[in-house]
C-alpha cells in the first residue's frame, strides 16, 4: 500500500519540524528527534487531547531544556491546530455552499481563518506582550520562548505543518480508495478536512480515535457515499496506520528512558 510507504514521510516531517522547534534549545540528531516524538506520542496515547505527548516529547532531552522544550512543543501544537482549522472551515465552507446554500458560512469561514492566520503571524509579538503581565514563572518561561522565534522560524514551520497535514490527507483518500468508497477526489478533499477539523476540536484520549474518526468519517463521508461499513473501516485504517504503527514504535522506545 502506498498509504503505509507515506507513514515514515509523514512522521519523518514531523521530526523534521521538532528540529527546528528545538534548535535554540538542544542540537539534536534527526534520530534523536524522531526518538523523542514517538516516545511523545506513546505516552500521549493515553491521554485527553494528548497532553501527554508534551511532556513525553521532551523526556529525551537535557533535564535543563524540558520545560523549554515543552514551550516549543506548545508552539507547534499550536500551528498544527490553525492549519487544521483553518482548511477545515475551508471544507466545511464547501460542504455549507454545496449542500445549504449558506453564504454567510462562507464569510464567517473566511473571516475565522484570517483571525487564526493573523494570530499565527502576530504570535511572537503577542507573546512578548504577554510576558510581563503574568507572575506565573511558568507562563512567563512559555511566552518568553514564543516571543523568540524568528518570522522565518514561523514561516518554516507553517510550511511543514502545511505539508504534514497534505501528507495524512492523501493517506485518508488512499484508504478510501482501498476501501472502495465510490467519491469523486473533491468530495473526499471537504469530507477529510472537516474530519480533521471535528477531531481537532473534539476533546478525547488518542486510545478512543478509533471510535472518533469512525464516527465522523461516517458523518462527513456518509454525506456522499451509503457504504458505511467500508467508511468506518477506512477511518479506523489511517488511524491504525498513523497512530498505532508509530505508537507502538514508540513504545520499544520507551525501554531506553532512564
Amino acid at each position: 500500500l502506498f498509504v503505509l510507504i507515506l507513514l515514515p514521510i509523514n512522521w519523518g516531517i514531523e521530526t523534521f519540524k521538532w528540529q527546528l522547534l528545538i534548535k535554540k534549545i538542544q542540537n539534536i540528531s534527526f534520530i534523536q528527534a524522531l526518538k523523542s516524538v514517538l516516545i511523545g506520542l506513546f505516552i500521549g496515547f493515553f491521554t485527553p487531547q494528548r497532553i501527554g505527548e508534551i511532556p513525553g516529547r521532551v523526556l529525551t532531552l537535557n533535564s535543563s531544556n524540558r520545560a523549554a522544550g515543552m514551550s516549543m512543543m506548545l508552539v507547534g501544537s499550536i500551528i498544527q491546530t490553525i492549519i487544521n482549522s483553518s482548511m477545515g472551515l475551508i471544507g466545511l465552507s464547501f460542504l455549507s455552499l454545496s449542500w445549504l446554500n449558506h453564504r454567510w458560512a462562507t464569510i464567517w469561514s473566511i473571516s475565522i481563518i484570517f483571525l487564526l492566520l493573523s494570530m499565527l503571524l502576530f504570535l511572537p509579538t503577542i507573546a512578548n506582550y504577554l510576558k510581563s503581565k503574568f507572575s506565573n514563572e511558568k507562563i512567563k518561561n512559555v511566552c518568553c520562548s514564543l516571543s523568540k522565534i524568528s518570522s522565518k522560524d514561523l514561516a518554516k514551520l507553517f510550511f511543514i505543518t502545511l505539508l504534514r497535514y497534505i501528507i495524512y490527507s492523501i493517506q485518508f483518500y488512499l484508504c478510501i480508495r482501498f476501501c472502495h468508497i465510490n467519491i469523486s477526489l473533491s468530495e473526499a478533499a471537504i469530507a477529510i478536512s472537516c474530519i480533521y477539523l471535528f477531531i481537532t476540536i473534539t476533546p478525547s484520549f488518542a486510545i478512543a480515535d478509533a471510535g472518533l474518526r469512525g464516527s465522523y468519517a461516517l458523518v462527513f463521508i456518509g454525506l456522499y457515499s451509503s457504504q458505511t461499513i467500508n467508511i468506518a473501516t477506512a477511518g479506523i485504517l489511517v488511524w491504525c496506520i498513523n497512530v498505532v504503527i508509530p505508537m507502538i514504535i514508540g513504545s520499544i522506545m520507551m525501554k531506553d528512558i532512564k
